[in-house]
């Protein structure tokens, strides 16, 4: 055998050996750690996910505390709620309600705004306490107008204090 063979004959050994290896070593391995990249990767996903879901979980919980301690209900509508509030407020406060007018909602921006106003009799002490417990206590809304207005029935001779009150609230 010459030298020239001999060469030829190991340079195609050689080159069988690099392409058996390959098949045989190489490429499983660049799968499996494909594989594990993409393993890797979901399982961050999904411990990212748990975690939001606990953020979220304790988010829930806070919030329903809040509804809760502001006495906001989640079932019954907002209006009603109010309505009822108002109520048994009047009743502590020794108040007449005049006027409770329906909801006036508008949208500015992708922003609905939802109004609601009513009318209350009473002394001005027992008005105030009302107005400082809708907006500071129950979280309802925000005050956005308040107008009193002196009243006198001729007929009696006596006077009367009538307050209106607009509450404000944004809805999503």
């Amino acid at each position: 055998m010459s030298i020239f063979r001999k060469n030829w004959l190991l340079l195609m050994g050689s080159i069988t050996i690099v392409i058996l290896s390959y098949f045989l070593a190489f490429d499983p391995t660049l799968k499996l750690k494909s594989e594990l990249k993409l393993l890797q990767a979901q399982k961050e996903i999904q411990e990212k996910t748990r975690k939001e879901l606990i953020h979220l979980e304790k988010q829930n919980r806070y919030y329903s505390k809040l509804l809760e301690k502001h006495k906001i209900a989640t079932d019954v509508s907002l209006q009603n709620k109010l309505l009822e509030h108002l109520n048994r407020l009047t009743h502590q406060n020794k108040l007449i309600v005049v006027s409770f007018n329906p909801t006036h909602a508008y949208t500015a921006a992708g922003t609905t705004f939802e109004t609601y106003s009513f009318k209350v009799r009473g002394s001005y002490t027992s008005i105030v306490k009302l107005i400082y417990d809708l907006e500071q206590l129950t979280k309802f809304g925000k005050v956005t107008s308040v107008m009193f207005d002196k009243i006198k029935n001729h007929k009696t001779q006596r006077s009367y204090l009538d307050c209106e009150l607009y509450i404000q609230r944004i809805r999503q």
